[in-house]
């Protein structure tokens, strides 16, 4: 959370691999940090390959909301959105998963301030390298809560190199969303990164 008091955790070890989140709480009287909540496990993929749920995680700036991904290293994935329940003091999931069944997704994900947009990357891109990201906002009346996608998918680009082939920006290889809020009538920025070419950096709103 932006005051310290809260932090999360994700692991995903083990045989089964799966995914395990998990969140902690300072107690600044005591100064002792203890769970909150229970821990969030990954399902089963129902594959051959693992879930690894928590492999991209972010926390929102009050520490109410965690949006967290899998990447099973393969085509198919999901981003996962929970809130902190004060009435049964546990993580409870928002909406529904935005299933992804392609380009290996789940590299990196963000969460704005006030938890109503979310962003989630992957890596590859219609069989190559160059990247794409995806933004998601909150959205009432679908029925109930759903996550709606915000524009279209922001693309990386494949270098022509002269001497590596197949050389790609891998957009989107880490992503920050501005501590901004739709809810709050602000505007929405985003940085993303890249990883291959030197590749610089780039801000969108």
């Amino acid at each position: 959370s932006s005051d310290g008091t809260r932090v999360a955790a994700a692991g995903y070890g083990g045989s089964a691999q799966l995914g395990r989140v998990r969140v902690f709480e300072f107690d600044t009287a005591t100064k002792t940090w203890s769970q909150l909540g229970s821990d969030i496990e990954g399902p089963p993929s129902g594959q051959s390959w693992p879930t690894k749920l928590g492999y991209a995680l972010e926390m929102s700036s009050d520490g109410n909301r965690l949006v967290m991904t899998t990447n099973d290293m393969n085509n198919d994935g999901f981003m996962r959105v929970y809130e902190y329940s004060t009435a049964s003091f546990d993580w409870q999931q928002v909406a529904e998963d935005v299933d992804v069944t392609s380009d290996r997704p789940g590299h990196s994900t963000a969460i704005s301030s006030g938890g109503d947009i979310v962003a989630q990357t992957a890596v590859q891109m219609s069989g190559t390298n160059g990247g794409r990201v995806s933004m998601y906002q909150e959205t009432l009346g679908c029925p109930g809560t759903c996550w709606s996608q915000m524009g279209t998918d922001i693309m990386g680009e494949v270098y022509n190199h002269p001497n590596i082939w197949g050389l790609s920006s891998q957009l989107g290889y880490d992503v920050a969303l501005a501590k901004t809020s739709l809810s709050m009538g602000e505007l929405t920025r985003m940085a993303v990164g890249e990883l291959n070419a030197g590749g610089p950096g780039s801000t969108y709103e």
